[in-house]
């Protein structure tokens, strides 16, 4: 079974696909090879955004679709992304999953962490045990889910 394609079975269920392309609407993916399929996708102008915040004091949380696959050869597909952004551009945080389930849990922590910044970007000791903290939720969250 692919579980890239919902369960259905393709020629693409032992191999990792090179694209995997979202359809936000029905919150349906499928696998794809051919760059082409890709293009015409990306071109196609359809929201390809997961998640987005603005906060009040200029932050930006951001979850988008890439399509593409962004593991670099790791052993799971990467095609999604959550970038959060500082209002002073100089430094960011990013995180990629495979699945957009995956994607909507990881931007929830990552608004998390940018909801709680309150000018912590600055003190690396703070953002480090923040980071763990938002780690730690995301494992508790998955360890339940499990049960």
């Amino acid at each position: 079974m692919n579980r890239y394609c919902g369960g259905t079975p393709s020629p693409l269920s032992f191999k990792k696909p090179r694209y995997l392309l979202w359809d936000a609407d029905t919150d349906r993916t499928w696998p794809t090879n051919d760059l082409l399929v890709w293009v015409k996708w990306f071109e196609r102008g359809k929201s390809r955004r997961v998640g987005f915040i603005q906060y009040p004091w200029g932050d930006t949380c951001s979850t988008v679709a890439l399509g593409m696959d962004h593991s670099f050869g790791g052993p799971e597909g990467l095609y999604f992304e959550t970038m959060l952004f500082p209002e002073e551009k100089h430094q960011y945080l990013q995180w990629r999953y495979p699945t957009p389930q995956e994607a909507r849990r990881g931007h929830g922590i990552a608004a998390a962490i940018g909801a709680s910044r309150i000018d912590r970007w600055d003190n690396a000791l703070n953002f480090c045990i923040l980071l763990a903290w938002a780690m730690l939720l995301f494992t508790a969250i998955n360890i339940w889910r499990i049960q």
